[in-house]
């Protein structure tokens, strides 16, 4: 491969960045900059001209979105080279690859299996009630989120009695951890925080098997390195060797996840742990005109401890103005946003390149609101995700059965699902079963179908069989005919309608009104199916296991899915032709040609919470995110007035509107980067 194609078209910083010689490397993007294709580019570059192998190279990032693209363009680039065995994945898809190949040093069994938010909440409940712990004062969703943070922070349940608790909440989640704990290693379970911080422990511990790795990987690419956890930093600190080197891309201007445990200042850390950093600032902006890129120079200019004071310079021109426009309430907002999207969509401007942005998700119902009662297509992000979605969750629910009969968590979602007549009653019977004999719950029903049938035994122990017996032989027989299933979508499909759950949703579909014109829980379903079917082609190596190992990797593909990439239809796309609604957060790596950004105002940017100087730098980068999504035309818009929980108060512009006006109070109207409508 030759040195000039690689290079061809980029900017002297982009140059610099992929073709300095191999070392430990920072690469300050901004917003827009080409961060992606100076990744790619420099991936290869290190097999191409440095003639790295492909098989010592880790690029990680933070979605399977980016992920899959950025595997797309490196092989687009490298066509002919076989890329099969060049890591690219996301931390937790990488730390997952290393816990399954080395499965026993990680303290786990081979057949483990990944549990999503959704099962970690109903195991959650599950302890609660256990525990005689109320799930309405203390809800699931918020204890395990407790947990998960407790994890992120390296902190084991025995780690936390240092921890100076203040409040009842904190007291019961450390109460609850330690039972967690124990249960998920009984279950054979681990959740998406363990796997980073089982990894890391692993690592710390084992010199052979970090030795390993070190000798593996002596090239790792980090991608979006603003959004790194302190734990995700120290995995990067594990696996690079002596003789290894870690390429960072990054933009501290944009990290707006410390709220999840991301630490934009590993940044600055990278600068003083690692040795002989080069450093390279890309500056160059090719999404936006420069009037979008000075207002969002003139807000982030505010904020302290920048690494790098970027001055970001378009490469398309000036292009339109910012629009300021000031409402009286929510209702004239959303009708000014609706009446301007209308005159776009007139103009021919297509309605899947326009976005509608907002602090929080309850800001939309107004504008959803005014877009249908004027028959304008929408689609908003944010909603039920197709991975949240009860049959997709009730279909992995019966996969993991199959191969991991010990995940209870899995078995008490789906034993009554389609129903069975088995209620409450006969499932407290069969826990209880399990705790005298210490077993799981699928050996308790096992045990109580095979005593159950004897003549002696007691009538209440025949009834319990004769309730159960139906699931037990259903789960046996799938469980059977699996093995005879070369194909991995073949198998789900089957898994699907043996069990009944196409049957039983296509029912409730019918029975809702939706019929034969909308059968959605059947499409998704069905969806599921495909999904298996691409998992099958992007992963031949995993799917031509044996069918319980190929269950076992598509299964941990499928829980390791953000839900944030993913439409309510699971495909990740949205649908055509239709006008974006999301939060500020979900933008984040997404452009489009006109952006609306609404409620910029006191009390909703910075949101109200963030009252430390830390947090009110955050809220600033997120309202530079959301300014840098535009590539023509920006629309900043807030009200006079909102109701908030049934009440309207006084609002007003946001201060970080008051700090992009003042930075040009002393250029003409004429001459300034917006224009404001009040």
């Amino acid at each position: 491969m030759e040195r000039d194609f690689l290079l061809k078209d980029l900017n002297e910083a982009q140059r610099e960045a992929v073709s300095a010689p191999r070392g430990n490397m920072l690469i300050i993007a901004g917003a827009g900059t080409g961060k992606t294709r100076v990744l790619v580019s420099r991936i290869a570059w290190l097999t191409g001209i440095e003639q790295i192998s492909p098989r010592n190279i880790l690029a990680m990032t933070f979605t399977n979105k980016a992920a899959a693209e950025m595997r797309d363009r490196v092989g687009a680039i490298m066509a002919g080279t076989d890329m099969r065995a060049m890591w690219v994945s996301t931390f937790h898809s990488a730390c997952l690859r290393i816990m399954r190949q080395h499965v026993r040093r990680c303290g786990l069994s081979p057949d483990f299996t990944v549990i999503d938010t959704a099962g970690q909440k109903q195991l959650v409940k599950r302890i609660e009630q256990d525990l005689k712990i109320s799930t309405t004062d203390f809800k699931p969703a918020q204890v395990a989120s407790g947990i998960s943070r407790l994890k992120e922070q390296g902190r084991r349940s025995d780690k936390i009695s240092d921890i100076k608790y203040k409040d009842e909440f904190s007291l019961v989640v450390q109460k609850i951890y330690p039972v967690y704990e124990l249960t998920c290693e009984r279950e054979n379970i681990v959740d998406f925080s363990e796997i980073i911080l089982r990894t890391v422990e692993t690592l710390r511990r084992d010199e052979e098997l970090r030795g390993l790795l070190n000798r593996h990987f002596t090239e790792i690419l980090v991608d979006e390195f603003q959004d790194t956890s302190p734990l995700q930093y120290e995995l990067l600190e594990l696996m690079r060797g002596p003789q290894g080197h870690v390429w960072a891309v990054g933009d501290d201007d944009q990290s707006i996840y410390g709220w999840r445990g991301a630490d934009y200042r590993n940044m600055e850390n990278f600068l003083k742990d690692f040795p002989d950093v080069h450093k390279v600032a890309l500056t160059r902006n090719y999404r936006s005109g420069q009037y979008i890129l000075d207002t969002a120079n003139a807000l982030i200019d505010n904020n302290s401890k920048r690494l790098v004071d970027k001055h970001l310079m378009s490469n398309t021109g000036k292009g339109e103005r910012v629009t300021i426009v000031q409402q009286s309430n929510q209702t004239f907002e959303a009708n000014y946003v609706v009446m301007s999207i209308k005159q776009l969509l007139n103009k021919g401007v297509s309605p899947s390149e326009i976005a509608i942005l907002y602090r929080n998700n309850s800001l939309s119902q107004t504008i959803e609101g005014e877009l249908a009662s004027n028959g304008i297509r929408y689609t908003v992000y944010g909603g039920l995700k197709f991975f949240e979605r009860a049959e997709i969750n009730d279909a992995a629910a019966y996969l993991t059965v199959l191969f991991n009969p010990k995940n209870d968590t899995a078995l008490l979602r789906i034993i009554n699902t389609p129903s069975r007549k088995i209620g409450p009653k006969v499932v407290t019977q069969l826990r209880s079963i399990a705790r005298e004999r210490k077993c799981s719950v699928y050996e308790a029903l096992k045990l109580a179908v095979e005593y159950g049938s004897k003549k002696e035994s007691p009538a209440v122990l025949k009834t319990l069989a004769r309730k159960v017996s139906g699931v037990f032989d259903l789960i046996e027989t799938v469980k059977s005919d699996i093995e005879s299933f070369d194909s991995l979508h073949e198998c789900v499909d089957y898994v699907i309608n043996k069990t009944g759950l196409m049957d039983y949703y296509k029912l409730k579909d019918e029975k809702e009104g939706r019929g034969k014109l909308d059968n959605q829980r059947q499409e998704n379903l069905g969806e599921l199916v495909n999904i298996a079917a691409n998992f099958e082609e992007t992963h031949p190596d995993e799917a031509a296991k044996p069918m319980n190992e190929a269950l076992l990797e598509f299964l941990s593909s499928v829980a390791l899915a953000a839900s944030t990439e993913l439409t309510e239809n699971g495909n990740g796309n949205s649908p055509e032709e239709a006008v974006n609604l999301m939060t500020i957060h979900a933008s984040k790596g997404l452009e489009f040609r006109d952006v609306f950004v609404i409620g910029f105002e006191n009390g909703i940017l910075p949101s109200p919470y963030a009252e430390k100087q830390i947090s009110q730098d955050e809220e600033r980068r997120l309202a530079y995110v959301a300014i840098t999504r535009a590539r023509k035309h920006l629309w900043l818009t807030f009200c006079s007035r909102r109701m908030v929980y049934g009440r309207t108060d006084p609002t007003g512009p946001s201060p970080f509107l008051h700090e992009i006006i003042s930075s040009f109070s002393g250029i003409k109207p004429a001459k300034r980067p917006f224009e404001v409508f009040l």
